[in-house]
């Protein structure tokens, strides 16, 4: 008995282990593609917290998967709300693409129409200056956006331009979402 005394002693009470955006990113961005949404959303949560004050170019990434898991979820007012107030600067076209893009849905999927065109059409023309791994994203959304104005025709090109880009760049998540 006294030796497990001893060594509860010696056992940290709390989690002793360096904080690590990336493994921590990563290890949420595993969860939201395998459709683990609230639990994703919540390490992404949790991520922006611990990253922001220390590391903030990762806390935008955290806030942004954050507002993925809430889209996919349903949640798009509050996606928007995180998206309209980030606590933090984009580093990159790839995380403006995504920003927009992730924009253009939620306000798709509240008929806002107009506002969620703008978002797309922003993200377009920034996937024209380069070729970006979140380009196949603003396809998807496209279509998204072409489907629920009720544009069948256009919506299934959008979707096929998506999964084509999936395919190219052996991104599974993105063709398995292709629609």
């Amino acid at each position: 008995m006294a030796w497990a005394m001893a060594l509860l002693l010696v056992i940290p009470l709390t989690d002793t282990r360096p904080f690590s955006a990336a493994a921590d990113y990563d290890a949420a961005r595993q969860l939201f593609q395998r459709g683990y949404l609230e639990v994703s959303q919540e390490k992404a949560q949790q991520g922006y917290r611990r990253s922001l004050n220390s590391k903030p170019e990762w806390a935008a990434k955290f806030q942004l998967l954050e507002a993925e898991a809430m889209e996919w979820r349903g949640m798009y007012e509050a996606a928007l709300r995180i998206l309209a107030a980030p606590a933090y600067a984009l580093n990159s076209p790839e995380e403006d693409i995504q920003k927009l893009t992730a924009e253009g849905v939620a306000l798709t999927h509240l008929h806002h129409f107009f506002e969620a065109n703008q978002k797309l059409a922003a993200a377009e023309n920034l996937c024209a200056t380069g070729t970006f791994i979140s380009c196949g994203g603003v396809s998807r959304a496209r279509g998204v956006f072409d489907m629920e104005r009720g544009e069948m025709a256009e919506a299934r090109l959008s979707f096929l331009k998506s999964l084509s880009f999936a395919q190219a760049h052996h991104d599974e998540f993105l063709e398995t979402t292709a629609f």
